[in-house]
């Protein structure tokens, strides 16, 4: 049965499951852009989603899993009113990332630890987001408005 549609003439919600493969990603984006539809999202908050799908899918892919076997994640986007909710989803070891400690973006790169940025780039760039850890999955909401 498909999902029902919002006033933009796109589903409401919208679920991708799919192999934690790079190459997969254009797939998520696909999803997204399917979810959206007509949705009249500002530029700003368009690019904003595209790059946190982006990175969550990168990280969930290097990151999620140490025994290089394939695995599955999963992204699922709603429309509520004002706000586009994304909630990705992995079986991967424990990681939350409203926890991680902030890069100092003020100390130049080369006195910097690896890693980090796009965790700080992706909480900068949705209004909420929350973690929990259930069944032994890792359960990454955010939110973000869609209009600016």
């Amino acid at each position: 049965m498909p999902e029902p549609e919002s006033p933009s003439g796109g589903p409401r919600s919208f679920e991708i499951r799919l192999p934690n493969r790079l190459e997969e990603a254009p797939r998520v984006h696909e999803a997204f852009a399917r979810f959206l539809g007509s949705l009249a999202v500002s530029p700003r908050a368009r690019l904003a989603f595209e790059i946190v799908l982006e990175e969550l899918f990168a990280n969930m892919v290097h990151h999620a899993f140490e025994d290089g076997q394939e695995h599955w994640v999963a992204f699922r986007f709603t429309l509520s009113g004002p706000d586009i909710r994304i909630d990705a989803v992995d079986g991967g070891r424990a990681f939350d990332p409203t926890s991680h400690p902030a890069p100092d973006v003020g100390r130049p790169m080369e006195e910097r630890p690896v890693g980090g940025l796009g965790v700080h780039m992706i909480r900068r760039s949705m209004d909420r987001i929350e973690y929990r850890r259930e069944d032994g999955r890792n359960k990454l909401s955010l939110w973000r408005r869609w209009a600016d």
